[in-house]
């Protein structure tokens, strides 16, 4: 249903799932996606709830197959699933992208909920300096501003009727357009759809032209015999004999290139 005429999803790079609802009576057959790998963090007892929660995420095998659990944490303050993804095509300047999917029950405690995650976050960047990490899911009352003051919330839109309960962190600011979806089934919370809106710095700044000399090994190896065959000490006449040594690197400089320039066919 979700990928059947929605073309925006089927060519998304990954699905994010909060309060998935999924336990071990629900095998992965029974929730798979076509053209998608899934990867699952469904509750546990530690969340001291019973039912509902969890979280999953879906990865494009277009965008990557090469994937990696970090971690799965399920606490009553917080659910979460962390992913190294290393795709086939990224901007150059980062090494993989890491997606933690966050779920935070509107019962959770704010300060604990957000120091939970802050550690899962800083650890993922202490171990993988050069990733992109991106945090996103049902954060309900929670902020991760102070927590979390290098990312950056992308989502400006209301997630459940009025309110933004949603939110997509990333240090990249302004990385994408948010725009709102139909709710899933019988949820309350819009699917959000995230537009990229970051260029790679490679297409940011413009091209370059620069121009360079080629020597062919005869060259070097004619500039080598008429440097041998140069009588240098002629550069130092007599009235030079106390110049200073910065005019003799000049001088010794401005004959060396007089000598290329003269005897050498150098192709641009």
């Amino acid at each position: 249903m979700l990928l059947g005429n929605q073309r925006d999803f089927r060519d998304a790079a990954a699905i994010c799932v909060t309060e998935s609802w999924l336990s071990e009576a629900v095998p992965d057959s029974a929730v798979q996606l076509d053209g998608f790998s899934l990867h699952r963090a469904d509750r546990t007892s530690d969340s001291l709830k019973q039912r509902g929660g969890g979280v999953c995420c879906y990865i494009n095998n277009n965008w990557c197959t090469d994937i990696k659990i970090l971690s799965r944490t399920c606490s009553p303050e917080l659910e979460s699933l962390t992913v190294l993804c290393k795709p086939f095509y990224k901007p150059r300047e980062f090494s993989s992208v890491i997606v933690t999917t966050v779920y935070i029950p509107p019962s959770a405690a704010a300060v604990s909920a957000t120091q939970q995650l802050a550690s899962i976050i800083m650890e993922v960047e202490n171990n993988n300096p050069d990733a992109l990490a991106v945090v996103l899911g049902d954060f309900n009352h929670v902020s991760m501003r102070k927590a979390l003051p290098r990312y950056k919330p992308q989502i400006h839109i209301a997630t459940r009727k009025e309110k933004t309960l949603d939110q997509y962190y990333s240090p990249i600011p302004e990385a994408y357009h948010a725009v709102a979806r139909a709710p899933l089934g019988e949820s309350d919370h819009n699917t959000i759809l995230l537009i990229p809106k970051y260029r790679q710095r490679l297409r940011v700044a413009k091209p370059t032209v620069k121009h360079c000399r080629i020597w062919s090994p005869q060259a070097i190896e004619t500039l080598q015999d008429c440097l041998d065959s140069t009588v240098w000490s002629n550069l130092w006449t007599e009235g030079r004999r106390y110049a200073s040594i910065k005019s003799k690197t000049s001088r010794f400089r401005d004959s060396t290139y007089l000598i290329a320039i003269r005897h050498l066919n150098l192709a641009r």
